[in-house]
């Protein structure tokens, strides 16, 4: 890297009576001092670089061929004046700021703030703190705008979403999907109730449900309909007979319900005494104590749509 001459311009400033005074350099050489001097200067940094390392100039692209660009250092919090009334006699207040070892700002309403091209991996972020920090007064992350674009999230384990991260109160937080209409279709809130407009389908899914103490197991198929069943297991009283509780949602949005019994342990012409109603039916034609698995499935009713 080749040597530079030093300092353009020397200034002091006394925060007491706010006085700066400066003294100009002979920068070229030429025993004679002048504006000219700037020009020398700003003719120095647009050289080329004589070394793939000498990133010294401005007005260039830096090739690397193998010697990268890094910033390295501390960059430790430093005190700055805070702007002030002119007008007012005083010192001028301070602040603490944290330092950064690069900041790219762009002024310019159009293009990119920051493009990074590369044939590997486009950025690689290590920090004690948060890895990336994104703000902006659009989108966070948003793919580009031409046809068929795909924002596709690569990874080798878990991917954590993490909503009410500060958990303040109300707990407002979600994750949204929302369709070409501009309205949502898919809500997850932080509490963990979920929302879909439209259908879901699924090869097979199960849930728990409270009610009195017990769990009541819920699986649902897919099948040439709709179809969301409860089981369980039950024990005949003395009569031998049986109320089966159900889910209260099972009764409210399903119909055409199907049952299946089965006796453990024993044979007894056992059946379907009452059908569902008020969230229950009724098993008889058992023997006292005679255990039996039951399924119940319904139609699940879809709601319309606009």
């Amino acid at each position: 890297m080749r040597p530079h001459s030093s300092v353009l311009i020397i200034g002091v400033c006394s925060l007491s009576n706010l006085v700066a005074f400066g003294q100009v350099l002979d920068v070229d050489g030429d025993q004679k001092v002048g504006p000219h001097e700037a020009i020398a200067v700003v003719q120095e940094w647009k050289q080329e670089t004589v070394a793939p390392d000498a990133h010294d100039h401005l007005g260039q692209t830096w090739t690397g061929e193998g010697s990268p660009l890094k910033l390295r250092g501390g960059f430790e919090e430093r005190v700055i004046p805070i702007q002030a009334d002119a007008s007012k006699i005083g010192i001028l207040p301070f602040q603490k700021r944290p330092s950064a070892p690069l900041i790219l700002e762009s002024t310019s309403s159009g293009g990119f703030g920051l493009k990074v091209s590369s044939k590997g991996l486009g950025i690689q972020v290590s920090s004690e703190g948060p890895d990336l920090i994104l703000t902006g007064d659009k989108a966070i992350i948003a793919a580009t705008d031409d046809d068929y674009e795909n924002l596709s999230i690569l990874c080798d384990n878990n991917v954590y979403l993490h909503l009410d991260h500060n958990q303040d109160n109300p707990h407002t937080s979600g994750f949204y999907i929302f369709g070409r209409n501009g309205f949502s279709v898919f809500e997850l809130s932080e509490d963990g109730n979920l929302w879909i407009k439209g259908t879901l389908t699924a090869s097979n899914f199960s849930a728990k449900e409270e009610k009195s103490g017990d769990t009541l197991s819920r699986d649902g198929m897919t099948a040439g309909e709709p179809l969301d069943y409860s089981s369980g297991n039950v024990l005949l009283d003395e009569k031998g007979e049986a109320w089966v509780p159900l889910p209260p949602s099972l009764e409210a949005c399903h119909t055409d319900f199907r049952y299946h019994l089965t006796c453990v342990g024993g044979f007894a012409p056992v059946h379907v005494a009452e059908e569902v109603k008020d969230n229950r039916f009724k098993i008889s034609g058992g023997t006292p104590g005679l255990k039996v698995s039951w399924q119940v499935s319904g139609v699940r009713q879809i709601p319309e749509t606009d």
